[in-house]
C-alpha cells in the first residue's frame, strides 16, 4: 500500500533543524539543481502577522489549525506538513498565481497545508505615501510598496498583512536562496522539511500539482541538516520517499566506503543511519499508542502500519502491522465490539486518499466526480461506525457537492 500523509502530518518526529542550502541545491529550481535536498532555511525572512480565523455563515468551517511561520532558520513549525510557496518578483502583480495558490489552500486545508508567497523585502527605509499615490488599479490582494518598505520596521515576527487573506507572506532579504529573482515560480517542501521542486508560473501548473500530490503521499520523517553531499544524494531521495531501510543500508555503504576518504561524509552517513534507527523505534511507539487509542484512532494507525511496511518492509514493525488485524479481531471478540470492522474502514479511507485529486473538492471534473462516488460507497458502509471518519468523508462530499452548485 503506497502510505498516505492525508490528514495526518501532524504526526512528524522532530527532528535535526535545517540549515541553509548552498549552491545548486537553492530552491530556484535552476537547472541542474537535484530534487528532494533539505530545503534552506529562512534566515532573516519577515513573515505577515497571523491573521483571526473569520465565521462564514455561508458554508461549514473546514479550515484546519494552521501553526505560525518558523522563527530564524529553523522549518519546526511546519514539521510534518506540506508547504507550497509562491515566489513572486514584486507585488504588483501575480493575480493569476495568486488565485491558483488560493484554490490549492481552500481545496487542501482539511490536510494541514501551508500556502505561503513570497516577496523580495525592500531595499530603502521606510517612506510615508499618501494614498492616493498607491495607485488607484493596483490589483485586488497586491501589496502596496508603502506598505512593503513600513513592514521593514517591524520585529521578527512580522506584523504586516499578508498579499492576500488566508496566504501568510514572507519578505525575503536578498542574497537569501529563497529570493524570487528568477521569476514567478511555485515551490514544493515535503512532509519532512524536503525541496522537492519548482516549476514556472504560469505555464507550469500540471507539474506543480503532481509535486504537491507526490508530497502528500509522505510519511513525514525526522528532517536532516543540509545540504547533504554529493555521495548521499541517492540515500537522501530514498528517505525523503519513505524508503527508510533502503536509505539506512545505503548510509551505511557510504559511510563504510569514505570512512578513509573523507571522514565528514562518513559522519553524515552514520549520522543518517542512527537517524533512520530512532525514527524506526519512534515509529513503533506511535504505532502501539494508536492501536491503543479504539475507534479515534483507526485511521492513524492504518497510516502508520501502510508506512511501515513500505518503509521497514523486513522489520520487526513491519510484522507487527501486517498481524495488525488478527490482533483487533481477538480484541473485539473479547470486549463486545468490532475493532476489526473499524480497522478496515479506515484502511481502505487511507488507500482511497492515494487518488483524491489534488484539488479535490473545490475543483469540479471528471477525476473529481470519479472520487466522490468512491467517496459516497465509503460513507454507506460507515453508518454504523460513527466518529471522525464518517464526518470527515461527509464534509468532503459536502463541499464537493457546494462546488458543483456554483459551476
Amino acid at each position: 500500500m503506497t502510505l498516505l500523509l492525508s490528514s495526518l502530518l501532524l504526526l512528524a518526529s522532530p527532528g535535526l533543524e535545517a540549515s541553509e542550502a548552498s549552491g545548486g541545491a537553492g530552491p530556484q529550481g535552476v537547472p541542474g539543481a537535484r530534487a528532494d535536498q533539505v530545503a534552506p532555511g529562512f534566515e532573516g525572512v519577515r513573515w505577515s502577522a497571523e491573521e483571526e480565523p473569520k465565521k462564514a455563515a455561508s458554508r461549514p468551517q473546514f479550515l484546519s489549525s494552521s501553526p505560525a511561520p518558523p522563527k530564524g532558520a529553523g522549518l519546526e513549525a511546519w514539521a510534518g506538513r506540506v508547504v507550497v510557496l509562491l515566489q513572486l518578483p514584486n507585488d504588483r502583480g501575480g493575480a493569476e498565481q495568486l488565485d491558483f495558490l488560493g484554490t490549492i489552500q481552500e481545496a487542501n486545508a482539511d490536510r494541514g497545508l501551508v500556502a505561503v508567497v513570497l516577496l523580495p523585502g525592500p531595499d530603502e527605509e521606510p517612506v510615508d505615501q499618501p494614498e492616493d499615490e498607491r495607485g488607484e488599479d493596483a490589483p485586488e490582494g497586491t501589496v502596496s510598496d508603502s506598505a512593503e518598505a513600513s513592514s521593514s520596521g517591524s520585529d521578527g515576527d512580522g506584523g504586516f498583512a499578508p498579499i492576500r487573506p488566508g496566504l501568510k507572506t514572507g519578505l525575503v532579504p536578498e542574497g537569501s536562496p529563497w529570493s524570487p529573482a528568477g521569476g514567478t515560480r511555485g515551490l514544493v517542501m515535503g512532509p519532512s522539511g524536503e525541496l522537492l521542486g519548482s516549476c514556472e508560473l504560469p505555464g507550469e501548473e500540471d507539474d506543480l500539482l503532481e509535486l504537491f500530490s507526490a508530497a502528500l503521499l509522505r510519511y513525514p520523517a525526522p528532517r536532516l541538516v543540509s545540504p547533504l553531499p554529493e555521495e548521499l544524494a541517492e540515500t537522501g531521495a530514498l528517505y525523503f520517499d519513505g524508503e527508510w531501510s533502503k536509505a539506512r543500508k545505503a548510509a551505511a555503504k557510504v559511510a563504510k566506503r569514505m570512512a578513509r576518504k573523507d571522514p565528514d561524509v562518513a559522519a553524515r552517513g552514520d549520522a543518517l543511519v542512527r537517524i533512520v534507527d530512532g525514527f524506526e523505534r519512534d515509529l513503533f511507539v506511535a504505532f502501539t499508542e494508536a492501536e491503543g487509542g479504539g475507534y479515534s484512532s483507526m485511521e492513524r494507525l492504518a497510516t502508520i502500519a501502510a508506512a511501515a511496511q513500505r518503509g521497514f518492509p523486513r522489520s520487526k514493525l513491519a510484522k507487527f502491522a501486517k498481524d495488525t488485524p488478527d490482533r483487533l479481531a481477538r480484541a473485539g471478540a473479547l470486549s463486545g465490539f468490532s475493532s476489526i470492522s473499524s480497522w478496515v474502514l479506515a484502511s481502505e479511507y487511507v488507500e482511497l486518499l492515494e487518488d483524491r485529486p489534488p484539488l479535490f473538492p473545490v475543483v469540479v471534473d471528471s477525476k473529481a466526480k470519479r472520487f466522490a462516488k468512491e467517496l459516497s460507497s465509503l460513507l454507506a458502509r460507515t453508518s454504523n461506525y460513527g466518529g471522525d471518519l464518517t464526518r470527515r468523508i461527509q464534509s468532503l462530499l459536502t463541499r464537493h457537492e457546494a462546488a458543483k452548485a456554483t459551476r
